[in-house]
This record gives C-alpha cells, structure tokens and sequence, in this order.
C-alpha cells in the first residue's frame, strides 16, 4: 500500500501545527499536496485532518524538510546512524526505501550529502513548503508541435552549434575561483552571463531571492503570435565542491554546472545571429542556489506561478559534458519529475535533427527542473547520459575541470536541446540570418598545443655566453638564459620543477616582488633584485603579472642573434609616404579605440555589440577577432584573411584563442615578408579579467593602430607579402605571436622583418615613443631606420614626437621572432612603465593620447613601406 504523509502547513503559527503522516490519503480541505515520490505522496495538514497522525512540532528554525530516497538498506542504515550524531537534525518519518529528515538549511552540511541530486547510492531533495499542484499532462499545444515534420530551417540552425564557443565559456566560467552560492566571486558569473544575454538582443533582469546569495538572471525574448505563452530554458550557474556551503575553496564546477550554463548561451547565440522569431516568449534562466536545495529556481517558479504566468513547458540543462567509460555519447533524460510523455517524443525527435546520438533515461535525480514540475507545469530534464550524477569521478571536487569532459559531446548535447527549443517555442520562418556571407571566405588554420619544452636545469649568466654545449634560450636586459645539465663556472643554477614551464619574471616595484614571494615560494628563485625564475606558469593567470613583466622561457632550439640576417630597405619613396602617413588621423584612432575598447558598441555580423573585455580565453576575445577579420576586409583591401587558431594550456586545461591575418599579397617577392602586428587581447585584475577589461592603452591602441595603417596603406602595392597580425594569448606568455613563428618556420615563410607595437597611446611626463630592440646590426639597422622615419615625419607633417632607444627587449611580441633569428622591434609609449591603467579595469579610452598614438603609427607606417617597397 503506498504510505501518504501528511505535513503540516509551514504558514500556520509556529505553536500551532505539527508535523503529522498518515497510512491512506485523505482528500481534506485542510490538507495540501506537497508532491509524488517514490512510494508516498506528500501533504501537509493540521493536528485537525482526520487520520493524519502527529509526529514532530513545527518550531521556528526547524522549517525545512528533505527526503532521502535509497537503493540499498546498508546505505539507509549508515546515514540514520550518522543522522543520530548530528546536531540539530531529526528523523521525521521512515519508510522501508525513504526517510523524511527535518533541520532546514544545514541539513546537507550535517550530514555531508549532496543538498539536491544523486549521491553515493541515494536520492536527496528539499520537500516544498508551499502547496504544489499535481504536474499537467502534455498539453495540446506541445503535442501538436511534436507532430511537426523535420524541419530544414531547424537542421541548418543546429548544425552551426560551435564547439569552440562552448569550451571557450566553460573555460572562462570554470576559472572564477568558485561560484558557491554563498560566494561574492558567483557575481562575476552573474554578471558574464548577463552581459552575454545583453549582446544577444535580449532584455535582461536581476531576481534575487536570498540576501546572502547572488540573484537569478533571466532573459527575455518576447514572442510575436503569441507572447503570454512562455516556454523556460534554465540552467543552474552556481557551483560546488565537497561541501555545500564552503564559499572558500576552489569549486570549477565545468561539468556542473558552466556545460548547461554555456550551452543555454550558445542556443541564445545562434538565436540572434539567425534572426529567429517565435510564436512563444522565451526566457532563458541562469540560476542559482541550485546546490544549496533548488533555492533559485524554487523562487521563480514560484513567483511566475503567482502571477499566473503561461508556461508551456520547462527545458532544463545539468550536467552535459562526461561520457560514461565504453560508452557512445547519448544524451540523457531524466526520468522523474518530468512530462515523461514530452519526453518521449523529445527522444525520438533528436536523430532526427543530430546524426549518430542516441538518448537515455537516467534515474538520477535532481535539477531545477523540479521546481517547475512541483508548479504543476510540464518540465524536461537534459543530462549527460543514462547513468547517475555521482558516476562522474569528478561531481562537486575541486577536479571538475573541462579537461575530463568530451568537447564532442558538449555540442551534440547543445544541439540536441536547440533542436527542442526550436521546435517547441513555435519557431516562425526565416529572415534574413545576421550573419555576413563573406564569413565563409576565411580560411582557419588550426595550431596545436604550444607549451613549451620542459628544461631540466636553468642557467644564468650576465653576459651572452658562446660555447657549442650552449643552448640559449633567451636574452633579456641584463641576464642571458641557458639549459645546461652540468654545472658552468661563475654561472647560477636555478633548479625548480622540472616538469613545468618556466618562466622569467621582471618585477619592477617592491610591492609586486613582496607579493611574489608570498605566491609562489619556492617555485620562484631571485636571479637579481628585479628578475626572478618561476616555474608553473601561475603568474599571469592568476596575479596579472603579465606580459609587462612575465616572459615565457622557451625550450631548446632557439637561433642565436648574430645567426639573424639583415633585411634589405627597398629604394625610399619619399615624395608618397607622407601621403600614405596622413591618411592616419587622430579622429580615425579614436574612433577605432573607442569600440575596440568598449567605449562604445562595434558592429560583429551587422550587429551592435560591447566588447567588455578582450581576455584570451573568453568569447567576447573571439567576437573581437571576428569584428577586426570583418573591418580589415572592408578597409585594408587584404587578399586573405587567416583566422590561426591555437590551443593554449593553462592549469592543466587547453583553451582555444587565435591569431587575425590579413594578407596583402607582394606583387614580385611574395614568398618575403613584412609582418606588422600587434596583439589584441587584455587583462585587467584576476577577478575582473574576463568580464571587463577594456583593455584601451594596452593593448587597443596598437591594436589599433595596425588597422589604421592597413587602412591607410590600402591602395598601396607593396613587393613584398604585408601580414597584418593581430596576436592573441600574449597577456599569458607570448602564445599568439609564438604561434605564428612556430607556423611559419614549419612552413618555411621568409620573414624578412617583423615591426610591433604595444601600448602607443598613453602620454604623462613625455610625448614620445621608444624604439626596443637589441643590439644586432640587424635589429639596430631596423631601429635607425625607425628614427629616420620619425625624422621624416617631423619634416613633412610637423610632429612633436620625441623618441628613446632600448637595447633590452622584454616581454612583448617582438621577442618570439628575435628569438627564431628574425630582426624585429618594438615600438611603445615612452611612458610604459608610468601608466596607471596598466592591467585594471581603468586601462580605458581617458587615458589616451591621440595625437601620439597617430604619430607612432605613421613612423611604423613608414618602415613597412620601406621594408615591402
């Protein structure tokens, strides 16, 4: 006989109900429905409800109740005993397979379980303290939509799922140190999230439920035909590791749950970009509070059912990412809970639409979902696979890590759900997509990873050391590096970790060297008072000691200078590059700058968007590339433009950047090359870096300024090949411009010089630029003829632009191609090392310059005329 248990009403005064259970439901007008689960159905009533037997007082602060649902007895057994020894629990009720445990929020917490889902052999789940309504059968609305045929529209649409856009979110979202619920540092996700939603077109708001929790965010986008229907998509942003409530420790959740979280955001994505109407409304949810007992979701659900909101039905995303061990992907179901019939059809809809997936039903529980269904409306729940939560070996550790995830998956998961939501949210006809046609003219070079080679032993030395058992690796300032396995006399041997990169880092204030030392230990061997070796590679992630002041060592093979050829300057054209030089404008800058940097919007597929940040790991890093390929196509003229991307490993984890050419094709040598380039991304602190970081002086303004002189250049024919590069990942080691050598080599490219910039737009004390190199005759030849092109462009143009020379090159994308024996320099502001935006979030358009940046990017404009002519 099933048991019914009956509750009593959490409204009612606190000395005047009680908990009570009862053998057989009793249809009393006292009596209210708190849900169907495994073998008893909940209600709640007073002392009064005929056969309705007390159990327990209901007392302030002992309000919340959960049910325990378990598979074995032995595992039921063990947690009634742990729950005897913890404090402020009690067993409520008790049935052969469940048990009703009172204690509210710290429940969870004193017994050490899962607050909601799957754990160890056992089901765990808050009991409502509202009355429920008892879930609706499929309507006639779903069912007609699930008799629609397969639909061309809806193919084309889930086939431009992105698995690169996906990895990208999860890796961004998986780098917040944890997004507990009770953690301030979930409102970085909050506000990631939100402003992804913003760039989709889509009304956004706030929905906070619990002053020591971050709020729910939802987004809408409003139906034509018939927009009171709703259809809801959520999924739960928060995290969490061992312990539900610990706020402190790391918790990356990338399986659970950033892979629902980005999921929800590519199908948003694909939305906009395809100009899609509905007949229904949509409302994207990112909850939170999930971990802590459905918390988010729970207020929502009730709050729209309030107000008497339309939901059609309720599509829900956790956990997408883990493939069971020998098993084919398969999107999973969940099978409680839920409008199993919808479910149904869901299930035979999805080969339809995503070729080779199968899908099954899991009998893990439970997700925001549930929140829904206890409202009484229809609710689906998309998993993994047909296995239980807890299978994955990394659910709630510090290890859930998009490493251990199949990327293959996370797309066919992502697409299977479009398909749904495109089908069941009255998907009108086509419009003209957001997307430009010229998209498909790029050609994609895919790089691989480029972590460097591990060295066994580092030496230093102050001077550039020859010997035939001397590999040298790089040489910055005052110091030369060396790999050596055997000891040099008078040189310094820095023995650290040989398993990891290494690299060396320029501190140049006694705060940031204090700082240093408190993060790393013994991972970080003093060479001088301002140079340091640092094995792991931690410091530009996590301190923002980036490429200002960190420089990556590279492994064995490097060519040394003196093997560097001189480039040869073509016959100067005097009387034309001043013309060439004046088409870049301060206005031109500022315009370009203040988009670039998110002072105001840019257009990406005909489409306005703010780039908050350019962080290498973030997808607003690859909207920015994708608007930079799209105005070097429509300004410069270029023959090709390249999209190269790259992986870059950082914590153990791959991340995919890239790299935005533009070639301009030589018309007699063009097997030689010019490269002028420059990168594009930022960082601002290691809070803030991936949801703002404008990023304006370092590094938009050169940036910039490589768009302005390709603009200005455009009705130019050069001799030789222009490569127009804007670099990505050099804000974590130089990886976007090491690609690009490393490709090039591999392909046998003649790079006959490379001209970079970085930082041209800041001007305190001095109005000027530094010319940084070595002092190669190669590179000192490409450094006077840099003077003599601000010479020149004193007289012709009148500039004030004062100028310094650097014989020391660091830490900008310069290096890598000097150290592959190819002569290039830097050009940068005077004033570098003075700027007080220098990596924060007020690194914005105030600061800059714009005379300066014009100047210094007509004098490099002039060396790449000199240099291709």
């Amino acid at each position: 006989m099933r048991t019914s248990v009956f509750l009593a009403a959490l409204v009612a005064a606190a000395h005047a109900s009680q908990w009570c259970v009862s053998e057989n439901e009793v249809p009393s007008a006292s009596a209210f429905y708190r849900g169907t689960y495994k073998d008893f159905a909940l209600y709640a009533g007073g002392p009064s409800v005929a056969g309705c037997v007390p159990i327990a007082p209901y007392t302030s602060g002992n309000d919340g109740l959960w049910l325990l649902q378990f598979e074995e007895e032995r595992r039921m057994a063990d947690v009634i005993a742990h729950l005897a020894k913890a404090p402020g629990v009690s067993l409520v009720h008790k049935t052969p397979r469940s048990i009703v445990v009172s204690g509210g929020d710290v429940v969870p917490a004193q017994l050490s379980l899962d607050a909601c889902g799957t754990e160890r052999g056992m089901d765990i789940m808050p009991l409502p303290t509202h009355v429920v309504t008892k879930p609706k059968q499929m309507s006639a609305r779903l069912l007609a939509s699930s008799k629609k045929p397969r639909s061309e529209q809806i193919q084309a649409i889930v086939d431009m799922v992105s698995q690169a856009q996906i990895v990208g979110g999860i890796h961004f979202l998986e780098e917040i140190y944890t997004r507990n619920s009770y953690s301030d540092q979930l409102y970085r996700g909050v506000d990631w999230v939100e402003a992804r939603y913003r760039d989709y077109n889509m009304t956004t708001e706030r929905i906070p439920f619990r002053a020591d929790m971050a709020p729910n965010v939802v987004a809408t986008l409003p139906g034509v035909t018939s927009p009171s229907v709703v259809v809801v998509v959520g999924a739960h942003l928060d995290s969490r590791n061992t312990n539900t409530n610990d706020a402190t420790n790391p918790a990356p959740g990338a399986d659970d749950n950033a892979s629902g979280t980005v999921a929800l955001l590519e199908i948003a994505r694909l939305i906009f970009q395809n100009n899609l109407q509905f007949d229904y409304t949509l409302k994207f949810c990112a909850f939170t509070g999930e971990e802590q007992g459905l918390l988010g979701s729970a207020h929502l659900a009730q709050l729209w059912k309030g107000q008497g909101m339309d939901i059609e039905v309720m599509f829900n995303a956790d956990m997408l990412g883990w493939t069971l061990p020998g098993q084919p992907i398969n999107v999973g179901f969940k099978d409680a809970s839920v409008d199993l019939p919808l479910t149904a059809k869901i299930r035979d809809m999805i080969p339809q639409y995503v070729a080779g997936v199968g899908t099954a039903m899991s009998a893990s529980c439970c997700s925001d979902y549930l929140s829904f269904n206890r409202e009484g409306y229809s609710a689906v729940g998309f998993f993994e696979n047909g296995g239980a939560a807890s299978n994955y070996p990394h659910y709630h550790t510090e290890t859930d890590l998009e490493m251990y995830l199949n990327t293959e998956q996370l797309r066919t998961h992502t697409q299977a759900m479009l398909a749904a939501v495109l089908t069941y949210t009255g998907l009108l006809p086509a419009r003209a997509a957001r997307a430009p046609a010229a998209k498909k003219a790029y050609r994609v070079a895919n790089g691989g990873d480029i972590m460097p080679t591990r060295a066994t032993y580092v030496y230093i030395t102050p001077v550039d050391v020859a010997g035939s058992a001397v590999v040298p690796n790089a040489n910055v300032s005052v110091i030369a590096v060396y790999d050596r396995t055997d000891a040099q006399a008078g040189w310094k041997p820095v023995d650290i970790n040989a398993d990891l990169p290494k690299y060396l880092v320029r501190s140049r204030h006694a705060e940031d060297r204090v700082n240093l030392k408190k993060a790393y230990g013994k991972n970080l061997v003093p060479i001088t008072e301002e140079y340091y070796i640092q094995a792991t590679g931690e410091v530009g992630e996590r301190k923002a000691h980036s490429c200002g002041n960190v420089m990556l060592i590279p492994g064995a093979g490097m060519r040394k200078r003196s093997e560097m050829t001189l480039p040869v300057v073509s016959a100067k054209a005097q009387d034309k590059k001043d013309e060439y030089m004046a088409k870049v404008t301060s206005p031109n800058c500022e315009s370009v700058l203040r988009g670039m940097s998110g002072d105001q919007p840019i257009m990406v597929n005909d489409q306005p968007l703010t780039l908050r940040t350019r962080y290498s790991f973030v997808p607003n890093n690859l909207d920015a590339a994708e608007w930079m390929a799209e105005w070097m196509r429509d300004n410069a003229g270029c023959d090709d433009i390249i999209f190269q991307s790259f992986i870059v490993t950082i914590w153990g984890s791959p991340s995919l950047t890239r790299n935005v050419i533009c070639v301009k094709l030589g018309s007699q040598h063009p097997e030689e090359i010019v490269v002028l380039g420059a990168h594009f991304d930022s960082i601002s602190s290691p809070i803030d870096s991936a949801t703002y970081a404008p990023g304006a002086v370092d590094n938009g303004s050169g940036a910039t300024s490589v768009m302005m002189v390709a603009q200005a250049l455009r009705d130019f024919q050069p001799k030789r090949t222009i490569h127009y590069v804007m670099f990505s990942g050099e804000e974590q080691g130089l990886y976007g411009s090491t690609h690009y050598v490393s490709v090039a080599q591999q392909e046998g490219r003649d790079i006959k010089a490379a001209l970079i910039m970085d930082m041209t737009a800041y001007s305190n004390n001095y109005f000027g630029v530094t010319f940084e190199g070595t002092q190669d005759a190669a590179i000192v030849l490409l450094m006077a003829n840099a003077v003599e092109n601000l010479e020149y462009l004193k007289r012709t143009l009148g500039s004030q632009l004062e100028f310094q020379l650097a014989h020391n090159s660091f830490g900008s994308d310069h290096v890598p191609f000097q150290r592959a024996g190819i002569p290039a320099i830097l050009l940068i502001e005077k004033d570098d090392t003075d700027y007080p935006g220098y990596h924060r979030t007020t690194d914005t358009v105030a600061y800059a310059n714009w005379d300066q940046m014009r100047d210094i990017a007509r004098v490099i404009l002039g060396q790449v005329v000199d240099y291709s002519a």
